[in-house]
């Protein structure tokens, strides 16, 4: 938004403003008019003009004037806090001189003294910030004030080295913290230097490195004018390769039939996956990662090939896939890293021009780095050197993705003369959570030592060793670590302590539930409980339970027979087999929606082809009501179909996941049976529901639970989320949900290539997820697997996390009885 006059922040408010007045009228208007729309770009100052027309003819203006003067309010509110601040420091300043020389000193303009800039921040993250020239390591600890730091560096370089903005290359992970370092970078800037932050380099290292090819993409003959592929559209292409390949060689048919048979060669998103994860692991073979795949010895048997053939039909068709990026100029994600080292490599002259720009270059993250990256930080930062890395080698739990930890013990090595810093003081979590943290950290940085993971982390071992100790927060409660029979019990124990911190008037959006994967048992057990409290919850890093596949497809039948009417539900009912096409499933389920009550009738007297036994299901249960209201097929339902025949919602759901068992392997072939078992978990919970409806309505989630979808007047959501996806965010208290052996650690760790390096992953895992807590953590863990009708197995069923023990003395065991005490302890 391009106001004259103006800054970033007091566009966006402006903007912001406007937009909340905006009408579904004004919209349409918008998007039909081709005076504010020239191709795709918008010209957007016309269209908030636009928007403000209604309210800027109420204030007699034009709607120009009308946006520019409340930009200028915005900008004029925006100063007078600033001034506000400025004299808030400069007033602290004062008192604290005062203190310490006991004489009155000259007020001190704050934002013009390199002091006074200085003066919020400790002692470690001033070593960092004032940094000279060189490569530098900053091994920041969890919580520790990393962004402010890194921040801080930044507008420390353009203010007082008086670096151009343009030679600094900020590197992170997500555009997210890209946006927020760049928006905390303006705020810090005085008002002669704001908007300077714009031409600071970097993002994401994906985005910087898109930048150079499309510069010097001819150099190693690619077109300038690449498309970048998202994962949506690189899927597709392999899609097509596969497609492609396996009609030429004959195969194709036969995998077709394969798959309507629930068997099928390598998915096409995992031949994405191979591509990958070959290009961020270059160590490991190709060859070797197709070998790793799920299901590599079952494509074998079921097609007959041997290890040999599978291979070469898997790298023919990536060569397919390479094909069609080049025909049509793709670059996927891989792609635009490998050709940046490519251009450098064979363009030496065009390296050194590209490191030449960058006088300082920023790395966040680089614990997360993989080898690819961690080459292309030695490229940017080759002519000045001045390389400045921030991470946290016990944060590293991207492995999975290629990320290396050891980039941070091999970095003095790569990066001679370099200096390791340390940021230990937490601004987070109480000292109780951290006891418990550094305990875990003493136990990983043993295991580094016992295997020798990186030879200069042993020399340099002081180093990258750390204490996290919190100041603020000297005293707490104590970790707290439950054992439940189940974790149906797991679940309601959580719950109820979140009703306890939602009464302390905790806000729900500062309660987090974490689990180690996106499918959990306790959690999906906790959302039927957030669901019938009507309590508003997101989930994070997982599908919310009624919204994955498979309990949608059984939902149908439910669905369909409360309400014939739906057509969404006929649709995905009729979607769901095999030989109905989108255009076929819906003119079906518009013909029956169409009939109400009386598609029931309908399709007992002529069934479609392939759908008899779904035809036998819904008439069973609807043949006794079909015929009540005939007479006007399409009036909405309010009557239950089960009532007559003394049936209930449980022997529905029965009847339902009896009939979609044999459809559930052709659905999900890698993965069925898991779905099936959570299927059968969900037996138990349907007896609490005496009609359809009251089940329907159970168990739909509400759109608006969605984090975007809640006003500004509604309660903010509980968070539910993966321990990976709330890394880098806290919260004011953490239950740590599932934490058993086979969660903690994951199950796969044995199975693993190096199976002490993913041992000490998941250790790391665990770290992170107890660093999220600022004020309470609480532990959680079943001892018996909760099943259809009872407690199944023996109290052994789970063993507790081997990492528990590790968290030292300061934890408080919980719950319940003596023997179930007794295991914990």
């Amino acid at each position: 938004i391009e106001i004259p006059d103006t800054n970033v922040e007091a566009r966006a408010k402006c903007g912001s403003a406007l937009l909340a007045t905006r009408k579904e009228a004004n919209l349409t208007n918008i998007n039909e008019s081709n005076n504010y729309i020239s191709g795709e770009v918008v010209d957007i100052f016309a269209a908030l003009c636009l928007l403000a027309k209604e309210r800027a003819e109420q204030a007699g203006m034009s709607a120009e004037s009308f946006v520019r003067d409340a930009a200028q309010r915005a900008e004029a509110v925006r100063m007078r806090v600033r001034e506000a601040e400025r004299e808030m420091i400069a007033q602290a300043a004062r008192q604290a001189s005062l203190l310490a020389s006991k004489e009155v000193v000259p007020r001190l303009d704050e934002h013009q003294s390199i002091e006074g800039f200085l003066s919020k921040l400790n002692q470690q993250q001033r070593r960092v910030v004032t940094a000279g020239k060189g490569p530098l390591l900053v091994v920041a600890g969890a919580g520790t004030g990393k962004t402010t730091t890194l921040v801080s560096r930044v507008v420390y370089l353009i203010r007082f080295r008086h670096v151009r903005p343009e030679n600094i290359l900020l590197l992170t992970f997500t555009r997210k913290a890209s946006a927020q370092m760049l928006s905390r970078v303006n705020r810090l800037l005085p008002p002669s230097l704001q908007g300077r932050e714009r031409r600071i380099q970097g993002g994401t290292f994906h985005a910087y490195c898109a930048a150079i090819l499309h510069q010097y993409a001819q150099a190693i003959g690619i077109r300038a004018a690449f498309t970048t592929l998202d994962d949506a559209d690189q899927t597709q292409v392999m899609k097509d390769a596969k497609e492609a390949y396996l009609s030429e060689i004959g195969v194709y048919g036969k995998e077709r039939k394969r798959k309507r048979e629930g068997k099928q060669f390598f998915s096409d998103k995992a031949l994405v996956g191979f591509i990958s994860r070959a290009a961020d692991v270059p160590t490991i073979s190709f060859e070797q990662h197709v070998k790793e795949g799920s299901g590599f010895h079952d494509i074998m048997n079921e097609f007959g090939f041997n290890e040999t053939e599978l291979l070469n039909h898997v790298k023919a068709i990536r060569r397919k896939y390479e094909e069609i990026k080049q025909l049509y100029n793709y670059q996927d994600y891989s792609d635009l890293q490998v050709n940046v080292l490519r251009l450098f490599a064979e363009n030496p002259d065009i390296a050194r021009q590209v490191a030449k720009d960058v006088e300082h270059c920023i790395c966040d993250e680089v614990q997360d780095t993989n080898i690819l990256q961690f080459k292309l930080l030695t490229h940017f930062a080759s002519v000045h050197g001045n390389m400045l890395a921030v991470g946290d080698p016990d944060q590293s739990i991207y492995r999975f993705r290629g990320a290396h930890p050891d980039n941070c013990f091999d970095f003095p090595s790569i990066f001679p003369g370099c200096t390791i810093m340390k940021l230990e003081e937490n601004y987070r979590s109480t000292c109780m959570i951290l006891n418990a943290a550094n305990n875990l950290i003493k136990t990983l940085a043993k295991m580094r030592r016992d295997r020798k993971s990186s030879e200069t982390m042993i020399v340099n071992a002081d180093s990258y060793s750390k204490k996290l100790f919190n100041p603020r927060k000297p005293t707490g409660p104590k970790v707290e670590v439950a054992g439940l029979h189940n974790e149906k019990e797991e679940a309601k124990f959580i719950f109820q302590r979140i009703l306890d911190l939602k009464s302390q008037d905790v806000p729900l959006n500062e309660i987090a539930v974490l689990s180690r994967f996106g499918r959990d048992a306790t959690v999906s057990q906790l959302e039927k409980l957030l669901i019938t409290e009507k309590l508003p919850y997101i989930k994070v890093g997982g599908v919310k339970l009624t919204n994955q596949a498979h309990v949608k497809d059984v939902f149908t039948i439910l669905r369909v027979l409360a309400n014939p009417t739906d057509r969404s539900a006929w649709l995905r009912l009729i979607s769901i087999h095999k030989g109905y096409g989108p255009k076929k499933a819906a003119a079906l389920a518009n013909e029956l929606s169409q009939l109400g009550n009386s598609a029931f009738s309908s399709l007992k007297k002529q069934p479609p082809p392939g759908l008899n036994s779904t035809v036998a299901l819904l008439t069973k249960y609807a043949s006794s009501s079909s015929s009540q209201d005939a007479s006007s097929p399409s009036s909405p339902r309010h009557y239950d179909p089960l009532e007559d025949i003394g049936a209930n919602p449980s022997d529905v759901y029965e009847d339902a996941l009896e009939w979609y068992t044999p459809l559930i392997a052709s659905r999900f072939p890698n993965d069925y049976d898991r779905r099936l078992k959570m299927l059968n978990d969900e037996k138990m919970s349907m007896h609490q529901f005496d009609t359809l409806e009251e089940a329907i309505n159970q168990y739909a989630l509400d759109a608006n639970r969605d984090e975007k979808g809640f006003n500004a007047t509604e309660e903010f959501p509980l968070v539910l989320s993966t321990v990976h996806s709330a890394k880098g965010l806290e919260y004011h208290t953490v239950f740590v949900a599932g934490c058993v052996d086979g969660n903690f650690p994951a199950f796969f760790v044995q199975k693993d290539r190096d199976p002490d390096a993913s041992l000490e992953e998941e250790i790391r895992v665990m770290y992170v997820a107890i660093t999220r807590a600022q004020e309470h953590l609480v532990i959680t863990l079943p001892f018996e697997k909760y099943s259809q009708f009872q407690w199944s197995g023996s109290r052994n069923d789970h063993k507790p996390s081997p990492f528990l023990p590790q968290l030292g003395d300061g934890v408080n065991f919980i719950k319940q009885e003596d023997d179930i005490l007794d295991a914990l302890q």
